[in-house]
């Protein structure tokens, strides 16, 4: 619609469909449930709804909602149809779903292991030797300070897995930028191309490298646009987004000195 305005003068009603919440697809889940024939029974309700909001916690765009409900009761409808064939069940007992029939096949299977991913970084069992301060409690919004290849891209990557197992993002997703992927050439461009950047980078960690950058433009720079775009997007996407700046030690302190508004925004500073 942006690169065909004839388009959007034509179309003057948008309605938004969003998402559901993990509550509304378990209300969506039981009635599917009813209308299949079937019905819960006490146990199998709380499995149920724990199920659902595990789905809901890792979904995606292209598979949550209400198809994803759809698609996994299909599976425990399947569960509980092989149960009932191989055991002798009563007229009534034969569309009661039971929580070994959602348990049988879980949602999603978490086998990550966060202190072993952690623990592949050099120097961190080195810092607990020698009783120095290792963090490994839940961060969000973050600045990585270091020369490049000190590891802070890789690092971010990390991040991403760890917060993602951890459930505090729906994605591992990481959308890695610089200035030229954000800034236009043009006025009224460059609030748009950051716009869309940090949008793709929702449900996951966006990584901003050498990020300072945005800040040693001229008067007529279009960087301090790009700044004031992602600070908005950020407070209105405060548990879909996690940022990572990232930049060389001296540079990074300059940048934050001359942005009051996005130094208290990142108050996790990681220096490499």
């Amino acid at each position: 619609m942006k690169a065909n305005s004839g388009l959007e003068s034509r179309f003057p009603l948008k309605i938004d469909f969003p998402d559901y919440s993990a509550e509304e697809l378990f209300e969506i889940g039981k009635n599917m449930i009813s209308k299949k024939g079937f019905s819960l029974s006490e146990d199998a309700i709380l499995a149920f709804k724990e199920a659902v909001y595990d789905l809901k916690r890792h979904s995606t765009a292209a598979s949550g909602n209400g198809r994803m409900v759809r698609n996994y009761i299909d599976e425990i409808i399947r569960n509980q149809s092989s149960r009932i064939a191989l055991s002798e069940v009563s007229t009534e007992e034969m569309t009661v779903i039971i929580a070994k029939d959602i348990e049988a096949q879980s949602p999603v299977e978490n086998t990550y292991n966060l202190e072993a991913e952690l623990s592949k970084v050099v120097g961190l069992e080195q810092r607990k030797k020698h009783g120095l301060k290792v963090s490994t409690t839940q961060t969000l919004h973050m600045i990585f300070m270091g020369n490049p290849g000190t590891g802070k891209t890789m690092m971010a990557r990390t991040v991403a897995n760890v917060l993602f197992n951890m459930g505090i993002i729906s994605t591992n997703k990481l959308v890695e930028t610089d200035r030229s992927g954000l800034v236009a050439g043009y006025v009224g461009q460059t609030a748009m191309k950051t716009r869309e950047v940090i949008e793709s980078a929702l449900n996951g960690v966006l990584f901003i490298d050498e990020a300072y950058a945005l800040a040693q433009g001229g008067n007529n720079d279009f960087g301090q646009e790009a700044i004031d775009t992602l600070v908005k997007m950020m407070d209105d996407n405060r548990d879909r987004l996690v940022v990572i700046l990232a930049g060389y030690y001296d540079d990074m302190h300059n940048f934050l000195n001359k942005n009051a508004g996005l130094q208290s925004r990142f108050p996790n500073i990681i220096e490499f």
